[in-house]
C-alpha cells in the first residue's frame, strides 16, 4: 500500500480518536487506535530498510528493558500495557523512517484537508455540554472533554500548525480558509489556558517568515531539548522556596504539578529501578513530564535511548533543512519538546500526537513541500 494512503488512514484514525475520546469509553477508542497502529506497522515495514540510521542498538536496549520489567511486575499484566509498550515502539519507528518519505502535493493536500476535519471536530467538542469536563470534574477552562486542558491546548496546537504549514497561501481561497480556521483555533487554545501552546502557536507564523532565510542553530535545538530534562528538579526546587504564587493567564505558576512529580518519583522503590525503571503502577503513564514518564518506566538507560533517537533524528533534519517549511517543522517539534515539560502524552505514542509529530518530522526531513 502506498505511503500516502497509509499516512492518510493514520491521520483519519487520529481524527476519529479525537472525535470519540471525550464521549465514549476507552474500549471504543480502540476502533481507531488499533487500525492506526496497524498503519504504522505497515509504514515501518515498507520504509525501515531505507532509513538511515536505523538505531538498532537503542531499540534493542529499550526492548530488553521492557521485557525485563514485564518479568518483574507485581501488578497484573493487561492488554493496555501491551498496547502502551507497542505504541511507544510504533512512535519511535515513525521517527526513524521519517526521512524516507517526501511531502508531495497529494500528501500535502491530504494533511491539510484532514487537519480541517480535525478542526471541525474540535469545534463541535468546544460547544458540546461536556466541553469543560475532564472525566472526573468540570473545569473552568476548555477541555473538549479530554483528561485535562493542557492536552486540549496541545492537540489544538498540533492541528493549527499542520494547517499553517500545508496551506497553499498563493491561492486566495485557501489563504482565507486557513486564516479563518487558524484564528478560531488560536481562540480555542486561549480558552484552554494552555499558556505554552498559545505562545508557540503565535510564534509559528513568525517562524515561517524568519526561517525562510535562517536556520535554527543546533545549540538552540539542544537547549530546547534539554529543558524537559531539567524542568522537574528545577520546578521542585522552585516550589519549595516560593513564598507567593504568581498567576499568569489565570493560572498560578505553582499549579500542583510538584505534587504529581513527587508522587511519580515515589514509585521508585529500589535503587536499581533508577537504572532500569519499573512497570508497576502502569508503565508509560502520563507523569506530566516527558522524560519523567520514561524514567519511571524504563529508567535512566531507557530514557537516554528513547530521547537519543528523538533528538539525533531532529538534529539530522535540522542540519539538512533547506526549505522554510522544513525549518519551521523543526521549530514546531522543538515547541513540542518544551510542551513536554508539563504534558508527557506527546511522547508516549498516544493519539493524535503520534500521527502529527510524525508528520512534522516528515516535513522537517523533506527538501520542500510541493504545491501545484
Amino acid at each position: 500500500m502506498p505511503n500516502t494512503t497509509l499516512i492518510r488512514l493514520l491521520l483519519l484514525c487520529s481524527v476519529g480518536y479525537i472525535a470519540v475520546m471525550p464521549v465514549f469509553s476507552t474500549e471504543v477508542t480502540y476502533i481507531f487506535r488499533i487500525p492506526g497502529l496497524i498503519c504504522i506497522v505497515l509504514l515501518a515495514f515498507q520504509n525501515y530498510q531505507h532509513a538511515y540510521p536505523k538505531y538498532r542498538l537503542p531499540l534493542l536496549v529499550i526492548f530488553i528493558l521492557c521485557m525485563l520489567n514485564i518479568s518483574m511486575m507485581h501488578d497484573q499484566f493487561t492488554f493496555d500495557i501491551v498496547l502502551s509498550v507497542f505504541s511507544v515502539f510504533c512512535q519511535l519507528l515513525l521517527i526513524i523512517i521519517c526521512s524516507t518519505i517526501q511531502v508531495d502535493n497529494t500528501l500535502r493536500k491530504s494533511i491539510y484537508r484532514i487537519s480541517l476535519l480535525g478542526a471541525a471536530v474540535l469545534t463541535i467538542h468546544s460547544i458540546a455540554p461536556y466541553s469543560n469536563f475532564t472525566g472526573t470534574f468540570t473545569a473552568i477552562y476548555l477541555t473538549y472533554g479530554f483528561s485535562n486542558s493542557n492536552f486540549a491546548g496541545i492537540t489544538t496546537f498540533l492541528i493549527y500548525s499542520a494547517l499553517c504549514m500545508t496551506s497553499d497561501f498563493n491561492r486566495k481561497r485557501s489563504t482565507f480558509i486557513t486564516l479563518s480556521v487558524c484564528c478560531w483555533l488560536l481562540y480555542l487554545i486561549f480558552l484552554t489556558n494552555c499558556r505554552s501552546a498559545l505562545v508557540a502557536a503565535l510564534l509559528v507564523p513568525i517562524a515561517m517568515i524568519f526561517l525562510s532565510r535562517h536556520r535554527l542553530p543546533n545549540l538552540l535545538l539542544y537547549i530546547a531539548c534539554i529543558v524537559p530534562f531539567i524542568f522537574v528538579p528545577l520546578y521542585l526546587n522552585f516550589t519549595d522556596n516560593i513564598t507567593e504564587n504568581v498567576e499568569v493567564m489565570g493560572k498560578g505558576v505553582v499549579s500542583g504539578r510538584e505534587i504529581v512529580f513527587r508522587l511519580y518519583l515515589d514509585r521508585i522503590e529500589e535503587d536499581y529501578q533508577y537504572i532500569i525503571g519499573t512497570f508497576d503502577h502502569i508503565p508509560f503513564h502520563n507523569a506530566h513530564n516527558g522524560p519523567l514518564s520514561y524514567f519511571i518506566s524504563i529508567g535512566a538507560i531507557g530514557t537516554l535511548c528513547v530521547f537519543g533517537i528523538w533528538i539525533d533524528k531532529l538534529r539530522r533534519c535540522n542540519t539538512l533543512a533547506t526549505s522554510s517549511n522544513a525549518k519551521c517543522a523543526v521549530f514546531v517539534i522543538l515547541s513540542v519538546f518544551i510542551e513536554s515539560c508539563g504534558e508527557a502524552s506527546l511522547f508516549l505514542g498516544g493519539f493524535p500526537s503520534i500521527a502529527y509529530l510524525f508528520i512534522f518530522y516528515v516535513m522537517a526531513a523533506s527538501r520542500k513541500i510541493y504545491y501545484e
